[in-house]
């Protein structure tokens, strides 16, 4: 939206706009001090991070297992450190504090993109509905927003060939599939 020149295309997965209800909360996130994410932490139990990892995909037995170990390793490495445990909270806080309207809200300025661009989304995404996915295309007209119905927060992971096959055929690469139509 800053400096539209700097790309030709844009492809957002799942990607998390501004929330346009639900902000009654707004103040106190204001208030809450991130830097308290930096104090020494209990571990979360290994079948809690696991159980949330899985939460993400619509279907987790389209992954291989080997590959939540990996994440769940990797999870609790970087929560080992105290300013990555700040980033992970200082993040869903920005979402969440990010103004919907206004001149600097999000949707508001959402209406000037003009880059061409295409959102996919997971219809049984439990981070960030696919119900955004309406709210887009009237935002953004000439945006392609494709819904995959049976899909969660990661397609990139959990549909990796439709992915693939939507991504290059939006950005006109070589390897493209046909096209993909599943709208909300």
């Amino acid at each position: 939206m800053r400096e539209p020149d700097t790309v030709d295309k844009l492809v957002l997965l799942c990607p998390s706009p501004a929330f346009r209800r639900f902000r009654q909360l707004a103040p106190l996130a204001r208030w809450w001090p991130v830097d308290v994410a930096r104090l020494p932490m209990i571990g979360v139990p290994r079948a809690v991070v696991m159980a949330g990892a899985k939460s993400m995909f619509a279907r987790p037995d389209r992954v291989p297992q080997p590959w939540f170990e990996a994440a769940v390793d990797e999870f609790e490495i970087a929560m080992g450190h105290g300013a990555r445990r700040r980033a992970a909270l200082s993040a869903p806080i920005n979402i969440y504090l990010e103004e919907p309207f206004g001149d600097s809200g999000f949707w508001d300025r959402l209406t000037t993109v003009r880059t061409p661009t295409l959102f996919l989304w997971g219809r049984r995404d439990r981070l960030v509905p696919s119900r955004f996915a309406r709210h887009v295309s009237v935002a953004v007209p000439t945006a392609e927003s494709v819904v995959l119905p049976d899909c969660g927060h990661v397609p990139q992971l959990e549909m990796p060939d439709l992915t693939m096959g939507l991504t290059r055929r939006f950005l006109g690469s070589p390897g493209a599939t046909t096209p993909y139509r599943a709208h909300a």
